[in-house]
């Protein structure tokens, strides 16, 4: 799908990512699961040799999805990729941040929503990065 080869590129601006940090209030939701965790795989797949840790921020969700999402990236990675999640109804918007090289990307739609409606991705600046992290930062607290 060409909509992957677009995601790709911006993916790849979050290298090198040993950790990401995924905030998407809806990433663990069970509509549309197995779609969306086949559109996730697809789109982490230029950078999942690099990630060791992955924290998911959502507001949604069950145990269920967040194993069963777990289960399929680290099939896809061939290895244990560490998982730490955390729930928050702090954040709407979606953007997968790369902590270490503070860089990101805003991600307009959920993944099960991917190449169905015009949705914007786009990076985002260095101090939005920082705000972004200060605030997931705050929810280890």
């Amino acid at each position: 799908m060409k909509i992957y080869l677009i995601l790709h590129k911006f993916i790849k601006t979050l290298t090198p990512a040993e950790k990401l940090i995924i905030i998407d209030p809806y990433f663990y939701t069970k509509d549309g699961l197995a779609d969306a965790t086949i559109t996730l795989t697809e789109i982490i797949t230029p950078i999942l040799d690099q990630i060791d840790h992955i924290t998911v921020v959502y507001n949604k969700g069950n145990s269920y999805s967040q194993e069963y999402i777990k289960q399929a990236i680290n099939a896809k990675a061939g290895r244990e990729i560490h998982f730490n999640n955390i729930k928050s109804s702090k954040f709407h918007d979606r953007f997968w941040i790369n902590p270490i090289t503070k860089t990101g990307i805003v991600i307009g739609t959920s993944l099960n929503g991917i190449g169905k409606k015009i949705a914007l991705i786009d990076r985002i600046s260095p101090s939005d990065v920082e705000t972004l992290l200060e605030n997931v930062n705050s929810l280890y607290l």
